[in-house]
């Protein structure tokens, strides 16, 4: 499936910060030379085709006081690895969770990134995980520097 130009155009719009204001489609559709009416719809069709996943905001988790923050590997036995990664992964304080491939020399195999305030707050938060799994065989990987953050850009 190919994307048509306008659709292009719509997605690179998406790309970059929305207005803060009450009808954002609205500031896009007038940026597009589009009724705000055919920025919908053509938004409701990307979803539609499985193109466009979801509109979602971008929390800088440093700025807003999430300061604590780690990659938490664990070492999980292959017959576990789905239901353990969607019990991590439900937990509200992990933004990703991810299946790795392992090797001799890491044999961790799932990944969660954990948002904490503080990194005492991070341990507490990575100990009720571990005990919801009954599993103590973790790293806690934690961040020391940011270098980058931004939203991938598919079109410019």
């Amino acid at each position: 499936m190919s994307l048509s130009g306008d659709e292009k155009e719509l997605l690179s719009l998406l790309q970059t910060d929305l207005p803060l204001t009450t009808r954002p489609f609205k500031r896009l559709a007038e940026k597009l030379g589009w009724t705000e009416e055919e920025v919908l719809t053509g938004l409701q069709k990307l979803a539609d085709q499985g193109i466009l996943k979801r509109i979602a905001p971008l929390l800088h988790h440093r700025q807003a006081g999430f300061k604590a923050n780690g990659m938490v590997v664990w070492q999980i036995a292959r017959e576990k690895e789905d239901e353990v990664g969607q019990r991590l992964a439900g937990f509200s304080e992990v933004s990703h969770c991810y299946l790795r491939p392992t090797t001799e020399e890491w044999p961790y195999n799932i990944f969660t990134m954990v948002h904490a305030e503080t990194e005492e707050e991070l341990s507490e938060i990575v100990e009720k995980m571990a005990a919801s799994i009954d599993y103590q065989d973790y790293q806690i990987i934690s961040s020391t520097e940011e270098f980058k953050k931004s939203s991938l850009q598919y079109f410019s």
